[in-house]
């Protein structure tokens, strides 16, 4: 009960710092909503019950991050190159390639809720940061996207798996900076279909490839995950297609060819590699019947029909605008 109170205690003040961001355009309330939300998770990564180096590791990372930024801004004015490095800082924040590598040294040291948090609102003020720099990050995207999608394919962690993921979605929205809805839109439901799949693997307690595989987990449980996982992947019809589609839809309009076909070619690359897993899973180890698995209702099947059936809908409302 006390883990609770403090998990929920640091998690407002996390949203503190977040709605700091939110709210301002000002350098320096920036860097103090970043700075809360560092303060914030690093006693978060102390109370749980693993080891301490990923605390460590994540506020020296964050503190060098920090100082690059403060010190640009306290002499943006006579330096040069004000803007390239206040965007490596933030790049190193978020954990965008190819300043990757601290997100999956840290990422087997902590739990799935705190790897919920570092994921998606530790993320907010840095891309806003970069949206208001309006520096053109095409080839950071490029590259966070190319190795998100190659290096996830020989993982056996769960975790390193979705570090991965984090990183090509992270690709994804540097490639729309520029269009605050557009990126909003896609970190909000990125995050809600992260949800999803943290709350199936901790209910499972699953941290490795092969206890999915090889366990015979419930079947409603192994489709409900996998289906969260393609849709994140944006295999259509889910709900991670939709937004991948309102990503493609704004590259055709600005005709930018080479990042439309990255997406298209880094998709295909996580597609094969979660279909692999999920066919593997599900048609070879698992003796339980198919025709089963809606028997019962549950939260698994709850998620699986938000995934299967959120996108007709989004494209109806948006067929009526």
């Amino acid at each position: 009960m006390n883990l609770n109170f403090s998990k929920m205690m640091f998690t407002n003040t996390i949203m503190i710092g977040v709605m700091m961001a939110v709210s301002s355009n000002n350098w320096m309330i920036l860097w103090t909503s970043m700075e809360i939300g560092v303060l914030s998770i690093v006693p978060l990564m102390t109370q749980e019950k693993v080891s301490s180096d990923s605390a460590i590791k994540y506020f020296i990372i964050q503190s060098i991050s920090s100082c690059m930024m403060i010190a640009m801004i306290s002499s943006m004015t006579s330096v040069i190159n004000f803007k390239i490095m206040l965007t490596q800082a933030m790049l190193i924040k978020i954990g965008a390639a190819p300043f990757h590598m601290w997100v999956l040294s840290i990422i087997e040291g902590i739990e799935y809720y705190t790897m919920f948090i570092l994921f998606t609102l530790i993320k907010i003020p840095g891309l806003l940061t970069l949206g208001i720099l309006n520096e053109q990050l095409k080839y950071w995207s490029i590259l966070s996207m190319i190795i998100g999608s190659i290096m996830v394919m020989n993982q056996s962690s769960l975790k390193k798996m979705l570090s991965y993921s984090s990183i090509y979605n992270v690709g994804i929205m540097l490639s729309s900076i520029n269009e605050n809805q557009v990126w909003m839109t896609y970190l909000l439901v990125y995050s809600m279909m992260l949800m999803m799949v943290l709350i199936l693997l901790s209910k499972m307690k699953m941290n490795y490839l092969n206890q999915l595989i090889s366990n015979e987990i419930k079947m409603i449980s192994k489709t409900s995950i996998w289906i969260v996982l393609l849709s994140m992947a944006g295999m259509p019809p889910m709900v991670g297609f939709t937004i991948k589609m309102m990503i493609l839809e704004s590259m055709i309009i600005k005709m930018e060819i080479l990042l439309l076909s990255i997406v298209f070619f880094t998709s295909i690359l996580m597609m094969f590699m979660y279909m692999r897993i999920s066919f593997l899973s599900m048609m070879m180890f698992s003796t339980l019947m198919k025709w089963k698995i809606f028997k019962k209702s549950n939260i698994e099947t709850k998620f699986l029909i938000m995934n299967l059936f959120f996108t007709p809908l989004a494209l109806t409302l948006k067929s009526l605008n």
